[in-house]
C-alpha cells in the first residue's frame, strides 16, 4: 500500500525540509495543499518542486477559488515542466483575501487540462458523504488519475462500490487518515473538522490501514501541526 504524506506548505523552508528528511526513510510521496482553509501560504507547486528536488514524488493542489482557467492551465504546465507527479484539483474554502473565482467545476477542469498536459496526473477530492450515484457520476465524467477521499468512516458500505468503480476506470483511490498525538488533540482536530472526519491516535493507524487495504491503492496520512506525530505513525506503520 502506498502512503502519501500531506504537509502544509510552510513559509519556513528549513523547518519543512527537516520534516521531509525525517520522513524520507518511510515514504516517497508527499502532497502539499494550496492555501489550507483559504489562508495564503507558499504556493504548493513551489514546495512540491522542492520536495521533488529532494527525491520525493510530489503532488500539489490547485484551488479553483483562487485561479481562472488561464492561470490553471499555466500552473498545470508548470507542474508538468517541473516533473511533479500530479496536481489535485479542488474548489477550496473561501479565500482570506479577495473573492472566489470558481469559473468552472473540478470535473470540467480535469477534462480541460487533459488537452494541455500529457504526463501530469490529475486528481479530484471525493466526499463519502455524497451518495454513490453522485460519486460515480463525478468519476465517470472526469475519469481522474487518482482521488483523495474525505469523510470516510470505518466500514462504510459505499467504499466497496466506489473501489470497484475506481478500478474499472483506472482511478487510484487514497482515503485520508488523520492522526493526532493525544486524546485531547484528537477531539480538538475532530471539532476543527466539524465532526466530518475520524481522527486516530498513532497506534490505531495500522488497524485502519488493514481495514482499508483490500479496497484502496493507498492512504493520505496527515497530522495537522504535529510532524513528530506523523513520524511516529509512519514508524509504527513500517513495523506492521
Amino acid at each position: 500500500m502506498r502512503i502519501v504524506v500531506e504537509l502544509a506548505p510552510s513559509r519556513n523552508r528549513d523547518a519543512l525540509e527537516e520534516v521531509l528528511r525525517s520522513i524520507r526513510d518511510f515514504v516517497d510521496t508527499v502532497f502539499f495543499p494550496e492555501a489550507p482553509l483559504g489562508i495564503p501560504m507558499v504556493l504548493a507547486v513551489a514546495w512540491a518542486w522542492i520536495a521533488r528536488s529532494m527525491g520525493f514524488h510530489s503532488i500539489a493542489s490547485v484551488r479553483l477559488c483562487d485561479v481562472n482557467l488561464n492561470a490553471l492551465v499555466s500552473i498545470a504546465r508548470a507542474a508538468e515542466l517541473l516533473e511533479l507527479e500530479g496536481i489535485l484539483i479542488v474548489r477550496g474554502d473561501p479565500p482570506k483575501h479577495g473573492r472566489c473565482v470558481a469559473e468552472i467545476g473540478s470535473e470540467e477542469a480535469v477534462e480541460i487540462l487533459r488537452r494541455y498536459v500529457r504526463r501530469l496526473r490529475l486528481g479530484l477530492v471525493v466526499s463519502m458523504a455524497k451518495s454513490f450515484e453522485e460519486i460515480e457520476t463525478r468519476l465517470r465524467r472526469a475519469r481522474p488519475s487518482f482521488v483523495f477521499v474525505t469523510r470516510l468512516w470505518s466500514k462504510d458500505p459505499k467504499l466497496v462500490e466506489v473501489s470497484k468503480r475506481c478500478r474499472e476506470l483506472g482511478t487510484e483511490l487514497y482515503p485520508y487518515v488523520v492522526v493526532a498525538p493525544t486524546e485531547e488533540e484528537r477531539m480538538r482536530i475532530y471539532n476543527l473538522l466539524q465532526g466530518h472526519q475520524p481522527v486516530y491516535l498513532p497506534n490505531e493507524v495500522p488497524n485502519i490501514v488493514d481495514e482499508l487495504e483490500p479496497y484502496v491503492d493507498g492512504i493520505v496520512l496527515t497530522a495537522p501541526g504535529y510532524p513528530k506525530t506523523l513520524v511516529e505513525a509512519l514508524r509504527i506503520l513500517s513495523r506492521r
